[in-house]
């Protein structure tokens, strides 16, 4: 499937914030990649949501990485693992973050691959396919 094909590397700064409780941050959001591996410094922020309930901070622990599944990797697992549902606060300290998103090979539209679940994890009742390509 190519799922480490398509690497790319982000670093975020997100300045302090004078008053937190009146901005939105980084709304909540799924990953489009296989997985995204994220170094978080210790001011923290990252949340996720929990049973589609509530939200749990992400506690920064030294030297540790946070890994989230991706949609890509809920299509080919034919939703044994579900996209983790996150979002980034606003502080008012400055935050810092890295996180490397995995994903299928990145391609022109006009040849662009058809991505589904793997068979062995398929019946005839359930079954999904997308087409990925360079915007998504």
């Amino acid at each position: 499937m190519e799922c480490n094909e398509g690497k790319l590397l982000s670093c975020h700064y997100y300045p302090e914030c004078p008053e937190p409780d009146l901005a939105i941050g980084i709304t909540k959001h799924t990953d489009n990649s296989f997985l995204t591996i994220v170094a978080q410094d210790q001011t923290g922020g990252l949340q996720v949501l929990h049973k589609n309930q509530f939200w749990v901070d992400v506690e920064h622990i030294p030297g540790a990485l946070v890994v989230n599944i991706g949609d890509f990797l809920q299509l080919v697992s034919n939703d044994k693992f579900k996209s983790n549902v996150h979002r980034v606060l606003p502080s008012h300290k400055p935050r810092v973050s890295a996180a490397f998103f995995f994903g299928g090979r990145l391609a022109p539209l006009a040849t662009a691959r058809l991505y589904g679940p793997i068979k062995e994890l398929t019946s005839e009742k359930k079954s999904s396919q997308v087409q990925r390509s360079s915007t998504g």
